[in-house]
């Protein structure tokens, strides 16, 4: 089951001295004690509050995303406050928030985030709304995804959304330059007898009014818990993306279901696809499906994303093109995930035992270049720096030991697997690179404003002692 393992901190700090709204998101991994992703945003109003309320775990982040384009921003503020929130979640900081969580004391956790902005600030007559919540790693991929298509180039960005528009220019710029929700996912699966028999999923882009994904199964041994559309769509769709290129497909049914779908009005289509309503969607659908789906409980999940947003997090295998399992492939076994020699990179002092890894664990590995596969991986996903091979993040899928030491698969991609040997049990580096990049940036600021503060006292000094 796509565990949920990462609590989530919602905050809306009301600044009356300021007049202005502060909001944070914060992830923290409660297996390794580790702050994965954070974002805030200062607003020069003091209305945000109830504007965001109510919002949901998406709704709320995606919010600090887009207040840029919606409100006026106190940029210094901001700056100041998202180099203050790096430098106060230690590892203690970090255990003491988990610990108070599991002892379900929010007064103090809310008290703790008070103190926090108010030392932040200066005073204290800040007004704390805070929202807990718990979730899995598929909801970061989404919050990962805002993050890498802010710090894509713009012909990055436009290549993306070509692959759901075409060579449209307006669509392309529509979709780069606005947030614009243009593609929508619609996630189904079919239960009998307390057993999933069938799922699959669809894309359906409104700018270029056409399915851009389409992907059926009917098999067996699809688990009620990874599929289960209570999840993050995100870890379903995954599971249904993985589950299907490794299962023995009833071809006969699943070509049945696409010549149903095949056969819907595009204009139809449209109109329900739009309307992102789960059940609408699943009324429609039960209509047109084959006795084989219709005879079950048929159940579909829907929701909309940005194009770029969603190709990042999702990394969908869109009609016309290859699976990135067959663009790296060498001769592996028909339906097999792709898979590659990786080292891992140690970390002595800061890093996780291997014998302490867990299935969800993000650690960071360089893909060994040796291999014709590895040189592929490498020059696909553009990690050549200067003759060396940067690092990438992957998800532990499996540890396990071996005579010869210790064997760990990790996820690169939804059907990129990797594989590392490593003979004793070091310690290898944790963590996600975007959050690591934001630190180092803030450390590197930290270490110029003390320079820069030791050089005026120095100055100082001389022009004393010259006085003197």
């Amino acid at each position: 089951m796509a565990e949920k393992n990462i609590l989530s901190i919602l905050i809306a700090a009301y600044l009356p001295d300021h007049n202005e709204t502060l909001l944070f998101a914060g992830f923290f991994d409660t297996i390794r004690i580790q702050l994965l992703l954070y974002f805030n945003t200062v607003i020069v109003s003091s209305e945000i509050q109830s504007n965001v309320k109510d919002l949901n775990i998406d709704e709320f982040v995606h919010f600090i995303f887009e207040a840029i384009d919606n409100y006026t921003i106190d940029t210094d503020l901001n700056n100041r406050a998202r180099d203050y929130f790096v430098g106060e979640f230690n590892a203690k900081t970090i255990e003491s928030i988990i610990t108070k969580h599991s002892q379900n004391d929010t007064g103090a956790l809310s008290f703790n985030f008070k103190r926090m902005i108010d030392h932040l600030l200066q005073l204290d007559t800040t007004q704390i709304q805070m929202k807990i919540c718990m979730t899995s790693h598929g909801a970061l991929e989404i919050f990962n995804a805002y993050e890498r298509r802010i710090s894509h180039t713009v012909s990055e960005n436009n290549e993306i959304a070509s692959k759901y528009v075409g060579s449209n220019r307006d669509l392309i710029k529509k979709i780069v330059e606005s947030s614009i929700a243009d593609s929508t996912v619609a996630v189904f699966t079919v239960s009998k007898e307390g057993k999933i028999v069938s799922c699959g999923s669809v894309i359906y882009n409104e700018l270029s009014n056409k399915l851009v994904h389409k992907n059926y199964i009917y098999a067996q041994g699809i688990s009620f818990d990874e599929c289960n559309l209570a999840n993050n769509l995100v870890d379903v769709f995954h599971y249904i993306q993985e589950f299907g290129a490794n299962c023995t497909n009833n071809d006969e049914v699943t070509n049945k279901i696409d010549n149903a779908v095949s056969k819907i009005n595009i204009d139809r289509l449209a109109v329900i696809m739009k309307s992102a309503d789960s059940d609408k969607v699943n009324s429609f659908f039960s209509r047109i499906m084959p006795p084989e789906i219709t005879s079950g409980n048929l159940e579909i999940r829907v929701q909309k994303f940005n194009s770029i947003i969603l190709d990042i997090a999702f990394e969908p295998v869109l009609l016309g093109q290859k699976s990135k399992e067959q663009d790296f492939k060498e001769e592996t076994a028909p339906k097999s995930r792709a898979q590659v020699e990786v080292d891992l990179v140690i970390s002595p002092t800061k890093g996780v035992k291997v014998s302490e890894l867990k299935s969800g664990s993000r650690i960071y590995v360089i893909i060994n270049g040796t291999t014709v596969i590895g040189r592929k991986v490498i020059n696909q996903l553009n990690l050549l720096d200067e003759n060396r091979v940067k690092p990438v993040s992957a998800v532990v899928e499996e540890v396990t030991k071996t005579s010869d030491g210790y064997t760990v698969i990790t996820r690169i991609a939804s059907n990129l697997l990797g594989r590392a040997v490593e003979e004793e049990d070091v310690k290898v580096k944790s963590g996600d690179p975007v959050v690591d990049k934001k630190i180092e940036k803030s450390r590197k600021s930290l270490l110029v404003g003390v320079f820069v503060g030791l050089g005026f006292i120095l100055l100082a000094a001389i022009s004393l002692w010259v006085l003197l």
